[in-house]
Protein backbone atom coordinates (compact mmCIF):
# COMPACT_ATOMS: atom_id res chain seq x y z
CA UNK A 1 0.00 0.00 0.00
CA UNK A 2 1.11 3.48 -0.67
CA UNK A 3 0.89 6.21 1.88
CA UNK A 4 -1.03 9.29 1.00
CA UNK A 5 1.13 12.33 1.15
CA UNK A 6 -0.34 15.66 2.13
CA UNK A 7 -0.83 17.99 -0.80
CA UNK A 8 2.15 20.14 -1.47
CA UNK A 9 1.58 23.80 -0.81
CA UNK A 10 4.07 26.21 -2.20
CA UNK A 11 5.81 28.40 0.34
CA UNK A 12 4.53 31.95 0.38
CA UNK A 13 6.40 34.00 -2.12
CA UNK A 14 8.54 36.85 -0.91
CA UNK A 15 6.31 39.37 -2.68
CA UNK A 16 3.20 38.22 -0.82
CA UNK A 17 4.87 38.37 2.57
CA UNK A 18 6.12 41.92 1.96
CA UNK A 19 2.75 43.29 0.89
CA UNK A 20 1.66 44.69 4.27
CA UNK A 21 4.97 46.45 4.85
CA UNK A 22 4.89 48.03 1.41
CA UNK A 23 1.24 49.08 1.80
CA UNK A 24 2.01 50.59 5.20
CA UNK A 25 4.94 52.55 3.78
CA UNK A 26 2.91 53.81 0.82
CA UNK A 27 -0.03 54.84 3.01
CA UNK A 28 2.33 56.60 5.41
CA UNK A 29 3.91 58.58 2.57
CA UNK A 30 0.49 59.42 1.14
CA UNK A 31 -0.83 60.53 4.53
CA UNK A 32 2.13 62.84 5.11
CA UNK A 33 1.70 64.28 1.60
CA UNK A 34 -2.02 64.66 2.17
CA UNK A 35 -1.33 66.59 5.37
CA UNK A 36 1.02 68.93 3.51
CA UNK A 37 -1.65 69.59 0.85
CA UNK A 38 -4.30 70.28 3.50
CA UNK A 39 -3.22 73.94 3.58
CA UNK A 40 -4.33 74.54 -0.03
CA UNK A 41 -7.80 76.13 0.13
CA UNK A 42 -10.14 73.80 -1.82
CA UNK A 43 -7.92 70.73 -1.96
CA UNK A 44 -7.43 71.05 1.79
CA UNK A 45 -10.98 69.95 2.55
CA UNK A 46 -10.48 66.63 0.77
CA UNK A 47 -7.01 66.17 2.25
CA UNK A 48 -8.16 66.87 5.80
CA UNK A 49 -10.79 64.17 5.44
CA UNK A 50 -8.45 61.67 3.75
CA UNK A 51 -5.44 62.09 6.04
CA UNK A 52 -6.87 60.35 9.15
CA UNK A 53 -8.06 57.44 7.01
CA UNK A 54 -4.64 57.08 5.42
CA UNK A 55 -3.03 57.34 8.88
CA UNK A 56 -5.21 54.57 10.26
CA UNK A 57 -4.46 52.36 7.26
CA UNK A 58 -0.71 52.96 7.57
CA UNK A 59 -0.67 52.13 11.27
CA UNK A 60 -2.89 49.04 10.98
CA UNK A 61 -1.03 47.61 7.98
CA UNK A 62 2.27 48.43 9.69
CA UNK A 63 1.31 46.60 12.86
CA UNK A 64 0.20 43.58 10.85
CA UNK A 65 3.35 43.83 8.72
CA UNK A 66 5.72 43.69 11.70
CA UNK A 67 5.65 39.89 11.51
CA UNK A 68 6.82 39.80 7.89
CA UNK A 69 10.25 40.17 6.31
CA UNK A 70 9.30 43.74 5.34
CA UNK A 71 9.51 44.78 8.97
CA UNK A 72 11.57 47.92 8.26
CA UNK A 73 9.04 49.24 5.76
CA UNK A 74 6.23 48.50 8.22
CA UNK A 75 8.01 50.45 10.98
CA UNK A 76 8.59 53.41 8.66
CA UNK A 77 4.90 53.32 7.64
CA UNK A 78 3.84 53.33 11.30
CA UNK A 79 6.13 56.27 12.07
CA UNK A 80 4.96 58.31 9.06
CA UNK A 81 1.31 57.59 9.82
CA UNK A 82 1.83 58.50 13.49
CA UNK A 83 3.63 61.74 12.61
CA UNK A 84 0.89 62.76 10.23
CA UNK A 85 -1.82 61.91 12.77
CA UNK A 86 -0.03 63.90 15.48
CA UNK A 87 0.31 66.86 13.10
CA UNK A 88 -3.42 66.74 12.29
CA UNK A 89 -4.28 66.68 16.01
CA UNK A 90 -1.95 69.62 16.78
CA UNK A 91 -3.38 71.58 13.85
CA UNK A 92 -6.96 70.90 15.01
CA UNK A 93 -6.17 72.00 18.58
CA UNK A 94 -4.59 75.23 17.33
CA UNK A 95 -7.56 75.94 15.06
CA UNK A 96 -10.13 75.31 17.81
CA UNK A 97 -8.13 77.45 20.24
CA UNK A 98 -7.98 80.27 17.70
CA UNK A 99 -11.72 80.02 17.06
CA UNK A 100 -12.45 80.04 20.79
CA UNK A 101 -10.18 83.03 21.37
CA UNK A 102 -11.83 84.86 18.50
CA UNK A 103 -15.32 84.16 19.84
CA UNK A 104 -14.28 85.17 23.35
CA UNK A 105 -12.76 88.45 22.19
CA UNK A 106 -15.91 89.26 20.16
CA UNK A 107 -17.94 88.93 23.35
CA UNK A 108 -15.85 91.57 25.07
CA UNK A 109 -12.83 89.59 26.23
CA UNK A 110 -11.52 89.70 29.77
CA UNK A 111 -12.81 93.22 30.42
CA UNK A 112 -16.43 92.06 30.20
CA UNK A 113 -15.78 89.45 32.89
CA UNK A 114 -14.75 92.03 35.47
CA UNK A 115 -16.78 95.08 34.47
CA UNK A 116 -20.12 93.63 35.56
CA UNK A 117 -21.98 94.46 32.35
Amino acid sequence: MTEQQPPLTPPPSQNQSQTLGIVSLCLGILSLGSFCFSFIPLLGIVCCLATPLLDAGAVVCGILGLKTPARTMAIIGIVLGGLSLAAIIVMAVIQFAAMGFSMFSNLGGFNSLFSGH
